[in-house]
């Protein structure tokens, strides 16, 4: 299991375009805006810097095993939502 760390990240993912999801364990976020200088800021962190996930300011953000797209869900439903 990969430990997730939680710190502040050093750039404005409010900047990054998200679109809404659902997956097996309920709705989250993803982004694959590439061109966005925010984008590939959190790409390279969670992949060179966070070991593919990490948590933040309320969210949990994760690189999806293609390396490419980006997923996040609010801590609060992470864990209100398990059965």
């Amino acid at each position: 299991m990969t430990k997730v760390c939680s710190v502040k990240l050093p750039f404005d993912v409010s900047k990054i375009r998200w679109c809404q999801a659902e997956g097996l364990k309920g709705p989250f976020e993803l982004s694959d805006d590439y061109e966005n200088p925010e984008f590939k800021a959190l790409l390279k962190f969670l992949v060179e810097l966070a070991g593919g996930a990490v948590s933040s300011e309320g969210f949990f953000y994760w690189v999806f095993p293609d390396g490419k797209i980006i997923g996040r869900k609010p801590l609060e439903r992470m864990f209100t939502n398990r059965t």
